[in-house]
């Protein structure tokens, strides 16, 4: 996800979680609050996609570094991925799609265990 996805879904997250609250001497003027539980999860879900992205990227550095070590047409199979989805990420084109990162996390750490 790039930055400014980032910050949309952000910009998303608080206007969804926020509401106005009226000025004590001026019922027409509001402000926007968040209640703590609220900016709460906000930060758990920025940290979950900061982890996502973490795995995201290291799973595209294993998968280039180990390229030769493994069929890639084999691995896609074994997922249930598309063709050619992680031909591309090894090859440069493209990284892992979000709703794969976690699968192919699953993969290396099983791999990792066998090698």
């Amino acid at each position: 996800m790039k930055t400014e996805q980032v910050i949309n879904e952000l910009k998303d997250l608080i206007e969804n979680y926020s509401h106005s609250i009226p000025y004590e001497d001026d019922k027409s003027q509001t402000y926007q609050a968040i209640e703590t539980n609220d900016v709460l999860k906000i930060i758990d879900k920025l940290e979950k996609f900061k982890t996502l992205e973490s795995q995201k990227i290291k799973s595209q550095n294993w998968l280039i570094k180990n390229h030769n070590l493994i069929c890639i047409r084999e691995v896609e199979r074994r997922l249930g991925m598309p063709d050619s989805t992680l031909s591309k990420v090894v090859n440069g084109n493209r990284g892992i799609p979000e709703n794969w990162v976690e699968p192919v996390v699953g993969f290396i750490a099983e791999f990792n265990k066998g090698v």
